[in-house]
């Protein structure tokens, strides 16, 4: 792999020139920090998910993902209707999440929960388009102005999710990890309350149709 791009060469140029220090701030920041600071993340989903009798799948740390659903969205032992999922949207894959979800990644990097929903309860893609175009905008109003969802289109929204970084410094500093009922996950905090929040919008849109009712 080249790069003919002038400042990824000098970026390369100042990491080399400086090549044992940033080897050891990179293993810091990879065997400390980040799974310190997603421990601290997936413990303030639990807590959530507990407290609102949700289901949910943590352990972001090693799986860089993690997933959380409301109980009656399940249609079977491990089957679930719709679901909410850790999403980087643009940049995923060349960041690391940490970057992503303090608003430092590169090509535009945002970090958040998408409403994920399996097609095939609705008899494939292709009934569950037809089921999404013939519905009341009010739905998709309510999501993106009220609610602070993208519409990725094909039923899925996405909620951007940005913890400051300055908190994560100096929780860092103070602490060497990161309470999960600490102020950094404030924001994300407030986003689970506004997936509660959603859950109502996303049964009537998703939850009335007729193949739901026959599942």
């Amino acid at each position: 792999m080249t790069s003919d791009n002038h400042a990824e060469r000098q970026a390369g140029v100042i990491i080399l020139s400086q090549l044992k220090m940033f080897n050891e701030a990179a293993v810091v920041f990879e065997t400390l920090i980040q799974p310190a600071f997603w421990k601290g993340f997936d413990l303030c989903i639990a807590r959530f998910a507990k407290k609102n009798e949700w289901e949910c799948q943590l352990n972001f740390s090693l799986n860089d993902y993690c997933w959380l659903a409301p109980k009656h969205w399940k249609v079977g032992a491990k089957k679930w209707k719709c679901w909410f999922e850790t999403h980087t949207h643009q940049g995923d894959g060349v960041n690391y999440n940490l970057a992503a979800i303090t608003g430092v990644g590169v090509k535009d990097a945002q970090f958040g929960f998408c409403f994920e929903i399996q097609a095939s309860h609705f008899g494939g893609s292709k009934k569950l388009d037809a089921h999404i175009n013939n519905l009341d905008p009010k739905y998709r109003t309510t999501l993106v102005n009220c609610l602070d969802f993208d519409d990725l289109s094909g039923g899925r929204f996405f909620l951007p999710v940005n913890v400051d970084l300055d908190q994560v410094i100096q929780c860092w500093q103070e602490f060497g990890k990161f309470p999960e009922d600490h102020e950094v996950f404030a924001s994300v905090r407030d986003a689970l309350e506004k997936l509660q929040e959603a859950v109502y919008t996303f049964d009537a849109m998703f939850l009335s149709s007729p193949e739901e009712s026959n599942t």
